[in-house]
C-alpha cells in the first residue's frame, strides 16, 4: 500500500507555499507556487511539467478555504485532515 503524502498550503507575498508531509505529518519538503505573467510556476522538481500537482492544488485549497488554516490535503485520496498542533 502506498504511503500517503499530506499537503499544507499557506499564503506568501508572491503566491503560496506548499508543504509536503509524510503520513505522520512530518515535514518532507516545501515548494513555492507563484503567479507571474498570467501563469502559475512551481519550484518542485517537476518544474518542466505543464502543471504539477502543487499548482493543481491551488484551486482546491481556495475552494475549501483551507489556505493558511492548518488543513492538510491528500492529493491521491482527496481526504482532508486537521492536525491539532497546526490549528
Amino acid at each position: 500500500m502506498k504511503k500517503k503524502s499530506w499537503y499544507l498550503m499557506a499564503n506568501v507575498p508572491t503566491g503560496y507555499t506548499v508543504t509536503k508531509c509524510d503520513e505522520d505529518f512530518n515535514h518532507v519538503e516545501t515548494y513555492y507556487v507563484q503567479y507571474e505573467r498570467g501563469k502559475f510556476y512551481c519550484s518542485c522538481p517537476n518544474i518542466h511539467a505543464p502543471e504539477c500537482r502543487h499548482i493543481k492544488m491551488v484551486p482546491i485549497f481556495n475552494k475549501h478555504r483551507a489556505v493558511g488554516k492548518g488543513k492538510f490535503y491528500c492529493y491521491d485520496t482527496e481526504e482532508w485532515r486537521m492536525v491539532k498542533e497546526f490549528e
